[in-house]
């Protein structure tokens, strides 16, 4: 069975959280991402502009029960939280402080059926000292108001963030990205405890959660961005795989390559209904092909001329298969997958540089939009391939 075209996940979570049917274990069709012929334009010109700061990321859900695709956001100088007319078109509902947040990830934490928002934060420095921030757990009346639980997690330097069930108990479990070593929290009656697994000591930038063994619980790979701290190397550390038990115990099954990782994202990529892989790092988007749970790479890079911040996935010409979308320096650009490999990369969708980017129904038409996180704040990008 093929995975839907439009994941509701990428609605709910900052980065894409899902699970697979089953694994093939028959080898899967390599990731090819060699020439094809050129395609149509996927996204037109930006349809909307949300003032803000520096936007490092972004989250969408429905955040006010009212059936369309909301917004939020974490910005330097403070995040924001946006609803939707049902046309695409946004309202600032609710301006939220600054705390330096670098992630932000949308889930039913307390179990009223809403969404509530959990803030990764990182680092203020006061006195030339840099000084951690805790995460914050920000609880939704149900209007896309928000109120503080009080609660204060992490390590104070939160790079990533994603919201799963990790135990099997049916609730909202965290995985935190950190500078130093990545964190689980069990949720318990909607407060969040920390968790005891190891991880190897990394800093982390990406997080992504989805079952690659195929045994019905939720595995985590880690994307690792900057040079060791545990061994004062000056080069990119590899990314990491985690095998989860079921109970939210995890073990590093897998290393990846070894370069400065910026995203990370799981989807099927290759249409065999298991999750693959896309990393990408400052010279292009690494393709692994999920067989029978181990990630291969692809012979190829895609984009290797490309210094990524982000990524999303998505079908987003609406032919059945997962097509991805990068922002970078450069600015954002889609890459369609043909079911047999990716297509000649699009032309820049948007030229202004990019740090975040997300896809969902923003205008009720069928097929996914784009939002870009950029200097001055976020743009809303409509679908035209229909």
């Amino acid at each position: 069975m093929r995975l839907p075209a439009v994941f509701p996940t990428l609605w709910l979570l900052s980065i894409a959280v899902i699970a697979a049917t089953g694994c093939d274990d028959n080898d899967s069709e390599p990731l090819d991402p060699g020439p094809q012929p050129a395609a149509l334009p996927v996204f037109g010109d930006p349809s909307f502009s949300g003032s803000a700061g520096r936007t490092v990321a972004i989250a969408l859900g429905d955040l006010d029960g009212d059936g369309d695709v909301d917004l939020a956001h974490g910005s330097e100088g403070g995040n924001g939280i946006w609803v939707n007319d049902a046309t695409g078109i946004f309202i600032l509902a609710q301006a939220l402080p600054d705390h330096s947040t670098t992630a932000v990830a949308l889930g039913d934490v307390d179990g009223d059926l809403d969404l509530d928002l959990v803030e990764g934060n990182y680092s203020e420095t006061i006195l030339g000292i840099e000084t951690g921030r805790a995460d914050r757990v920000l609880l939704n009346g149900g209007a896309a108001i928000f109120a503080d639980s009080d609660q204060r997690i992490g390590n104070g330097f939160t790079r990533a963030n994603a919201l799963g069930d990790l135990d099997g108990d049916g609730d909202l479990d965290l995985v935190e990205g950190n500078q130093g070593e990545s964190r689980v929290y069990e949720n318990e009656g909607g407060d969040l405890r920390l968790a005891d697994p190891t991880f190897t000591k990394a800093r982390t930038s990406s997080v992504a959660l989805g079952d690659l063994d195929g045994d019905g619980d939720l595995d985590l790979v880690q994307g690792n961005a900057a040079p060791s701290i545990s061994t004062g190397t000056l080069a990119g550390e590899p990314d990491s795989v985690y095998e989860n038990d079921g109970s939210a115990n995890f073990r590093l099954v897998n290393e990846l390559g070894g370069e400065l990782t910026s995203a990370v994202v799981l989807a099927d990529l290759d249409g065999d209904t298991d999750l693959d892989l896309a990393a990408s790092h400052e010279d292009g988007i690494d393709l692994y092909a999920n067989t029978a749970g181990n990630l291969d790479l692809a012979a190829e890079v895609l984009l290797p001329e490309e210094r990524a911040n982000a990524l999303a996935a998505g079908d987003l010409d609406l032919d059945g298969d997962i097509d991805l979308v990068i922002g970078g320096e450069r600015g954002v650009r889609p890459v369609l997958n043909d079911g047999g490999g990716f297509l000649d990369p699009q032309g820049l969708a948007r030229g202004a540089r990019t740090f975040s980017v997300a896809l969902g129904d923003l205008n009720a038409d069928g097929d996914l939009d784009l939002v870009t996180g950029e200097e001055d704040g976020f743009r809303v990008l409509p679908n035209v391939t229909r």
